[in-house]
C-alpha cells in the first residue's frame, strides 16, 4: 500500500513473504505473522530505486517519514538511511590521515590504539551502524580489563567521538554515541598515559622556557608544583635534590607528605642533565629559580602563566587530555618496569608503598613475570648442558 496516496515519488511500503524474492504476504497487514515491510523510495541524486526492508509497521512508516523529510530539507538523503556507510577499519585510517592538526607523536599513539583496542572491537562493523550499546560494551569492557582511565576516555570520547563525529558529517549516521555515554571521572592519580613521542611533541610546542618543565616532570617524577620550584641549588651532581613545591597562591611550601626541610633525590639522567645546562645557559641562569618571574627573578613564575602555556601547547600537538601529572605518570609507568618499588616510592614521594604497588601494580606484575619467565630459562639452559 501506499503510505499517502496521491503523493507521487513519496514511496511505498508492502508486507513481503521472508526468503521468498518479493512475494506479497498472504497473511494480511495486521496478521502477527513475522513477514518483513518492505519499503521502496527513489534516490533524488541518482533516481535509482532504493529499498530497506523492517520487521514492523511503526519502523517502516517512520523510516520513510524520515526519508521524505530528508529530502526535503537537504534535496538528498543521507547516507545513514541508504545504510551506506564504510567499514570502520578503512574510515578509522582515513580519518587519522586526514588529522593534519595532530602533532606526529599524537597520530601515532592514536595509531598503536586503533590497532590494539577499536579495530578489534569495531573493525568490520560499518561506521553507520555502530550503535549505543557498542559503545557502552567497548567502555565496560576497557573499564573491567583496568585499561588506565584517561586512555580509556580517550579512545571513547577522543578517538572514536571523533571518527564517529566525522561520519555525522559525512551524512554516515545520525547521532554520535561515543560523545553521547556517560564516562568515568578520571582521578588525578590516574591521567592519561601519553606515549614518549606525545611528550617530545609537548616539549616542542611550548614555550622555550618552559621546555624544562616537560623533563623535570617525564624524567623525575615531579608534580607540576615540584617542577616549578626547581632551581640550581637543586643539581647535586648525578641526583635532582626535590625539596619544596611552588603553588598556585605564589608561595613556596614543603613537599606533599613532607616535613620542612625534608626532601628526595631522585637520578638525573645524562639527557635531563645535557636539558638542564642548555635551559640555564639560554636564559643566563646562573643560580635561583629555572622560571623566574619577570617580576622578581628570586621566585619562580606564576602555576597560572605555566599552565596557560601548557594548554596550548596541548592543543598545538592536538590532544587535549593530557594533564601535567601525564608526565609524572609516564615516569612512574616506566620506571616501574624497571627497577623496584621500593625506589620508584621514593623517587616519586609516595606516602607509603603500597600506593606504588596499588598504582603501579600491572608494571610491577608484568616485571615479576618476567623475572620469572628468565629464571626458568636460566634453569632449562643449565638442565640442557648437564645433559
Amino acid at each position: 500500500m501506499t503510505v499517502k496516496p496521491g503523493d507521487r515519488g513519496y514511496g511505498t511500503m508492502h508486507r513481503i513473504l521472508p526468503k521468498r524474492g518479493n512475494k506479497p504476504c498472504p497473511h494480511g497487514e495486521e496478521a502477527d505473522c513475522g513477514c518483513p515491510w518492505r519499503v521502496q523510495f527513489q534516490d533524488p541524486q541518482t533516481g535509482k530505486q532504493r529499498e530497506r526492508r523492517f520487521y514492523s509497521k511503526k519502523e517502516a512508516k517512520k523510516f520513510l517519514l524520515k526519508v521524505n523529510h530528508e529530502k526535503a530539507r537537504l534535496g538528498k538523503i543521507p547516507g545513514f538511511l541508504l545504510a551506506d556507510s564504510p567499514r570502520f577499519e578503512e574510515y578509522a585510517w582515513e580519518w587519522l590521515e586526514a588529522r593534519e592538526d595532530l602533532a606526529k607523536g599524537t597520530k601515532t599513539s592514536y595509531a598503536s590504539k586503533l590497532r590494539s583496542q577499536l579495530i578489534p572491537e569495531f573493525g568490520n562493523k560499518k561506521v553507520g551502524k555502530i550503535t549505543r550499546k557498542d559503545v557502552e560494551r567497548f567502555r565496560d569492557r576497557l573499564y573491567t580489563q583496568g585499561v588506565n582511565l584517561g586512555n580509556a576516555n580517550l579512545m571513547i570520547s577522543g578517538i572514536l567521538g571523533g571518527i564517529l563525529e566525522a561520519a555525522r558529517e559525512g551524512d554516515y549516521r545520525a547521532d554520535n554515541p561515543a560523545r553521547e555515554i556517560s564516562l568515568r571521572e578520571v582521578p588525578e592519580s590516574e591521567p592519561y598515559l601519553p606515549e614518549t613521542e606525545e611528550i617530545w611533541d609537548l616539549v616542542e610546542a611550548i614555550e622555550d622556557r618552559f621546555e624544562l618543565t616537560i623533563l623535570l616532570q617525564a624524567l623525575l617524577g615531579l608534580r607540576a608544583g615540584e617542577a616549578m620550584a626547581g632551581g640550581t641549588e637543586c643539581v647535586r651532581g648525578t641526583v635532582y635534590r626535590v625539596y619544596r613545591q611552588w603553588m598556585t597562591s605564589g608561595e613556596y611550601a614543603p613537599l606533599k607528605h613532607k616535613k620542612p626541610g625534608e626532601y628526595r633525590e631522585i637520578p638525573i639522567s645524562p639527557r635531563l642533565a645535557q636539558a638542564i645546562e642548555a635551559h640555564c645557559e639560554q636564559f643566563g641562569i646562573r643560580s635561583g629559580p629555572f622560571f623566574p618571574s619577570p617580576r622578581d627573578p628570586e621566585i619562580p613564575i606564576s602555576r597560572s602563566t605555566y599552565q596557560r602555556a601548557f594548554v596550548i601547547a596541548r592543543i598545538k600537538i592536538g590532544n587535549e587530555a593530557l594533564v601535567p601529572h601525564s608526565l609524572r605518570h609516564w615516569f612512574g609507568t616506566h620506571m616501574s618496569r624497571r627497577t623496584h618499588a621500593a625506589a620508584v616510592k621514593e623517587w616519586m614521594g609516595h606516602e607509603r608503598i603500597q600506593t606504588t604497588i596499588e598504582r603501579y601494580y600491572h608494571m610491577i606484575d608484568e616485571t615479576m613475570r618476567e623475572g620469572a619467565a628468565a629464571i626458568d630459562a636460566a634453569f632449562l639452559e643449565r638442565k640442557a648442558l648437564t645433559q
